[in-house]
């Protein structure tokens, strides 16, 4: 994939990582320093599914994309 940026940073401990589709179509993940190296993955590997899912597409609320995301149904 192009055009994904990995920025590792400080973050509130209650945010493993956030994901920005950035206004060229790139996008940037950003994960919580504060996570272990292999908590550190699954953040990236959770975040590279969203834009793989083409969540950022989807015109659902962010709650219901999770959800899905992590195969939870209500």
């Amino acid at each position: 994939m192009d055009g994904i940026f990995v920025y590792i940073i400080a973050m509130d401990p209650l945010v493993k990582e956030q994901v920005v589709a950035n206004s060229d179509g790139t996008f940037s993940i950003f994960i919580n320093d504060y996570l272990s190296p292999e908590w550190k993955i699954k953040a990236y590997n959770h975040a590279i599914s969203h834009i793989k899912n083409g969540d950022f597409d989807k015109k659902a609320d962010v709650d219901a994309i999770e959800c899905e995301a992590h195969g939870v149904f209500v």
